[in-house]
């Protein structure tokens, strides 16, 4: 719903987009940071383990925890990550020490905690807003 590369868009896909916002709540920072925190710990597991780190995961980690911040500040899902792009190939590459790749994770989880706590996005999505729309779609599509 927030990608840039759109062909086509249909009428339901514009009342979809028009009403985005509804989806996004305060719990992006628990979907957000819950699930790089699990990539971060098992990417230190396996390190404890193995010695070899997973540069992949470790990648998605950091992009995850910086787009969950964006969104709570911007209330805008972040899908291009350009400016990013440089680093975090870097860290996809291993060309970036673990220890680095561990710092930039914990000021970014740092960051995501201070995102949370000032955001503007409501406690829960709006759901009878999302209900409203997939009842109006269905009906439609049944003729």
């Amino acid at each position: 719903m927030w990608s840039p590369l759109v062909e086509q868009v249909t009428d339901d896909g514009r009342q979809l987009l028009a009403i985005r916002q509804a989806f996004l709540s305060r719990r992006v920072a628990d979907t957000y940071g819950r699930y790089a925190q699990d990539q971060l710990d098992r990417v230190a597991a396996r390190r404890q383990r193995t010695g070899q780190t997973n540069h992949k995961q470790s990648m998605h980690m950091i992009r995850l925890l910086h787009a969950g911040a964006h969104v709570l500040r911007t209330g805008q899902v972040l899908v291009d990550v350009t400016p990013l792009r440089d680093r975090l190939l870097a860290v996809r590459h291993g060309q970036v020490p673990w220890e680095q790749v561990a710092a930039w994770a914990a000021e970014l989880l740092a960051d995501l905690t201070t995102a949370a706590a000032e955001t503007r996005l409501p406690e829960q999505p709006d759901r009878d807003t999302v209900d409203a729309l997939l009842v109006a779609v269905r009906e439609r599509n049944l003729r």
